[in-house]
């Protein structure tokens, strides 16, 4: 009887403690319409996608739809960054090496933080002058990089 409480206690602990671990893994959410739509006006200024929607102006809807845009808190102040990053074709390539963009918000106005390109941004457990660092997972080729931004 005496072991079969205490299975049941470790039982009980360890599922309540991957509840409390669930609870505090932090978790993207999405942006307004509005906040969207303000980063994509801000993303359309980047040179190689102002370059091609001067090419092709009737492609603007295209990548509209293809941007996605996260809300995270990267340097926990209790206010997100915004972690967006264009999945179109032409310009992630065969290898899926998308352009990936970081800005933060200060009042009404975007900050831009980060420029890069990859397959995908990783959070890492690490963090640098309060922000959490980023790795960044590049293939171009058929070798593969990897670079982590501090």
């Amino acid at each position: 009887m005496k072991i079969k409480n205490l299975v049941l206690t470790v039982l009980f602990l360890a599922a309540a403690a991957s509840i409390g671990l669930a609870q505090k893994k932090k978790t993207a959410t999405p942006p307004t319409a509005q906040e969207k739509q303000a980063i994509f006006q801000l993303i359309k200024k980047d040179a190689q996608i102002s370059e091609y929607l001067n090419d092709a102006p009737k492609e603007e809807g295209k990548l509209t739809k293809s941007l996605t845009v996260r809300k995270m808190d990267l340097n926990a102040d209790g206010q997100p960054e915004y972690v967006a990053v264009m999945e179109d074709v032409y310009f992630c390539g065969a290898h899926g090496s998308c352009p990936h963009w970081i800005y933060s918000k200060t009042g009404g106005e975007y900050n831009l933080l980060l420029n890069t390109a990859g397959q995908k941004l990783t959070l890492e457990k690490t963090s640098t002058e309060k922000f959490r660092d980023l790795r960044s997972s590049v293939s171009r080729t058929a070798l593969e990089y990897n670079w982590i931004y501090l």
